[in-house]
């Protein structure tokens, strides 16, 4: 058999993805000569014999009437270069909406207070933490670098742009992705098989969103996600139009730029695992559609399989990584963010107290200690108000470094100063029994058995305590784990050993439980000592010291402990998710810009961006009506509806319906559109994080190039042209345009900034739901 499989003696007939036909009127170069026409009398059966035509949905042969002099290059160059004289003037449209007056507001406004600082960050090369990746952030950090901003602006909310900011540069570099994003959405609707017209359509519905628009005159993250979600979308219907000429040198290239677009939109935020798994999800069935092919060989479906892989997940990863290095090579300067990292990242940091200081610890040396569970950071001493518990100071974990987590080390029957002062200094051992206290008030950390852990069974309540205080069970011993400089175990090294704290008297095992201490804020989570009882240890039981300040001994470097690239990302993005799941809502505040997904599609609460008194600049982040409605009504109830009775309808055998190979058609490109709204729409439901409604905005897009998809197959030409047809597309599609240019215009004023009282705008209130004039809830 030589690796070629025997498939069934039955005639296999394949059909192409898109047409090559003048209905398309766009660039079908790329497009592999086709063979077998469907029968439409018949479309189960191939018409090998038929002469070569042009098809409209692959169901209709149309006698071709082009030149015969005309070669298929000719024909295609011209088509190339009217496509790009639309997608020139749609870019110069799309640049007048997207920088008309950007500078109107001379403020800081929205988000551009985080994003903003964070692109200081890079120019100043200050770590700092956030939830998303950082590749959009670079990109922002860019923008500012060539306006020449040396990172001295702290871009906090509502602060006037000073005139060493060039914030109109910023803005309008910034814009540059969300402008592309018209004539890409216009290519696109090409490669999906739409006439000119539509595909022209199309883009116009991506230029006239205001939500799209407002979006992208501000120096926020989501127009370089937007552009790299359409750029995936883009690349990947060109490579799907080449399915029948794989490993040729044009589907080699669409697929690579397919991963690459795909690392982009990942780098940007996370939401870019959507079109991943969109990309995915769509590439496995297409490769299991390869199966049915006689003349393939085991051999060959095996790179298919390799390829797609290699470029939807091995590149995007690739980049996905290579983001993160340059984000650490660029931020090698202690900042905010230093305390989410390990401590032997932190020994790399310039400035960083972690990078010098005694490598050995001694009994009176002051010490912090880092617990190795995510979202946690050093232990602490704070007074947290409990009835309960008699109103003691409770140790604690605290995300931050200060005074307070600063404990002494001392002998078990040692006072604190008595210990500080030998000389010289005896090593704390990895077997030795001792006592920690704090280096302020002189308490003691200890277990009392006689209170259970409020968060955890099994385990007691850790608390500072006075040290002669009766039954006070305040001795402890490291139990190490691991030396990250090798050497022997008994030890105890800064930063370098990894160690477990387990209580002298009960043998219960000091734990970081991640659990939020409910009477003292966020960023102070719950200790217990767990009783040793043989479970798994996880990371909340391992410890290392994360500083030693002791003048007695000397300080060395650090930086000779060794660290992972890999372990330093992977904790980063674990820290990234815990600081994203606890951006929860606010119900005890007056909130006017948070919204539930369901109330989405249907523009139920838009969102104000800035200020809304009468003297400021406002904006509004409010879509189209026309085109939110009209694509809500499509993806949740249209476009599922029609295609379940269509699948009945030819399950039945209806015959007056359009050949089911057209349906086929028409499903391969309206199914990629439709899974795309919906990987990106419905997982909002599943987070717990709060929620607003520009996350819509990438499922949007999708959602729209579906209603340009669907108008499309609904002004297709039929089989036999009826007299006029072709006027009335156009009346058709002008009608459309012109509808959604008025209501464009009609709510422009939130795109391109209200001046004075909002009240009036009353008129534009279409929905109760709206606060453009009064506010939804009750301030409290």
């Amino acid at each position: 058999m030589q690796g070629t499989r025997t498939m069934p003696n039955t005639q296999q007939q394949r059909m192409p993805l898109f047409s090559e036909t003048d209905y398309n009127n766009g660039s079908n170069d790329d497009l592999p000569d086709s063979t077998g026409d469907i029968n439409p009398s018949n479309p189960q059966e191939g018409d090998q014999t038929a002469p070569q035509t042009r098809r409209i949905f692959d169901a209709y042969p149309v006698e071709d009437k082009r030149p015969a002099t005309m070669t298929k290059a000719s024909q295609a160059w011209c088509a190339c270069d009217v496509d790009g004289v639309v997608s020139a003037v749609l870019l110069t449209v799309s640049a007048f909406t997207r920088l008309y007056k950007i500078g109107e507001r001379d403020q800081v406004t929205w988000d551009e207070t985080h994003f903003g600082k964070f692109g200081t960050y890079y120019i100043r090369r200050r770590f700092y933490h956030d939830v998303h990746p950082p590749l959009a952030k670079m990109i922002v950090a860019l923008a500012e670098i060539l306006s020449g901003h040396d990172g001295s602006f702290n871009y906090k909310l509502g602060k006037e742009y000073t005139e060493t900011v060039n914030y109109v540069f910023q803005r309008s570099f910034v814009a540059m992705f969300g402008i592309a994003l018209v004539p890409l959405a216009y290519l696109t609707c090409l490669s999906l098989g739409m006439s000119r017209q539509v595909a022209v359509l199309g883009a116009l519905f991506v230029l006239l969103d205001n939500a799209l628009c407002v979006i992208s005159r501000f120096i926020l993250l989501d127009p370089p996600l937007l552009f790299f979600t359409a750029l995936v979308l883009h690349a990947f219907t060109k490579f799907r139009q080449l399915r029948d000429a794989p490993f040729t040198g044009k589907w080699w290239m669409w697929l690579l730029l397919t991963g690459v677009s795909l690392g982009a939109v990942l780098s940007s935020k996370w939401v870019g695992l959507f079109c991943v798994a969109l990309v995915g999800v769509q590439s496995a069935e297409d490769v299991f559609a390869e199966f049915s092919r006689q003349d393939l060989t085991w051999r060959r479906y095996a790179c298919h399989w390799v390829a797609r892989l290699t470029a939807f997940l091995g590149i995007p990863l690739a980049i996905y990584l290579a983001c993160f290095a340059l984000h650490f090579t660029i931020l090698d300067e202690t900042g905010t963010g230093d305390s989410k990292m390990p401590s032997a990242f932190q020994t790399r940091i310039w400035r960083n107290v972690v990078a010098k200081q005694p490598k050995s610890l001694a009994y009176g040396s002051r010490l912090t200690l880092k617990s190795h569970a995510v979202g946690i950071g050093v232990m602490s001493a704070q007074v947290v108000p409990d009835v309960d518990y008699q109103n003691r100071t409770e140790i604690v974990m605290y995300r931050f470094k200060n005074q307070t987590n600063h404990l002494t080390i001392v002998r078990a029957n040692e006072a604190a100063n008595t210990a500080a002062t030998e000389d010289p200094p005896q090593y704390v051992g990895a077997h030795d029994t001792f006592r920690l206290m704090t280096a302020a008030n002189n308490l003691t950390l200890g277990v009392n058995r006689t209170y259970w852990s409020p968060v955890m069974p099994n385990a007691w309540r850790v608390s500072l305590r006075p040290a002669n205080e009766a039954g006070a069970g305040n001795m402890w011993k490291f139990e190490v784990v691991r030396q990250l400089e090798g050497g022997p175990y008994d030890a105890v090294n800064s930063v370098s050993t990894e160690f477990m704290i387990r209580h002298a008297e009960t043998s219960c095992l000091l734990y970081a439980t991640g659990d939020h201490v409910e009477r003292a804020g966020d960023d102070l989570t719950e200790v217990a000592c767990v009783q040793d009882k043989g479970q798994k240890r996880t990371t909340g039981y391992v410890w290392n010291i994360e500083q030693i300040i002791d003048e007695r001994l000397r300080s060395v470097s650090r930086k000779s402990v060794p660290t992972s690239f890999l372990h330093n990302v992977i904790r980063l993005n674990r820290e990234m998710a815990r600081t994203n799941n606890e951006l929860t809502v606010d119900v005890d505040h007056y909130k006017d810009v948070e919204s539930d997904p369901w109330s989405w599609p249907f523009l139920v609460y838009p969102m104000r961006l800035t200020s809304w008194s009468d003297i400021s600049v406002k904006y509004y982040e409010i879509g189209n009506p026309l085109l939110w409605w009209s694509t809500a009504a499509l993806c949740l109830v249209v476009w599922p509806a029609k295609v379940l009775v269509y699948f009945v309808g030819y399950r039945r055998g209806r015959s007056d319906w359009p050949p089911y190979g057209e349906f086929l058609t028409y499903l391969d490109g309206s199914k990629l559109l439709w899974m795309g709204w919906a990987l990106h729409y419905l997982p909002f439901f599943l987070m717990g994080r709060v929620t607003y409604i520009h996350h819509y905005l990438p499922a949007l897009y999708f959602a729209l190039l579906l209603l340009a998809y669907e108008l499309d197959w609904y002004l297709r030409p039929k089989p036999t042209p009826e007299s006029g047809a072709y006027v009335r597309r156009w009346a058709v599609v002008a009608a459309i345009g012109v509808a959604v240019t008025a209501v464009y215009a009609y709510f422009a004023p939130f795109t391109y900034g209200l001046y004075g009282p909002a009240e009036s705008m009353k008129g534009r209130q279409w929905m109760p739901t709206w606060n453009i004039y009064k506010d939804r809830y009750p301030i409290k």
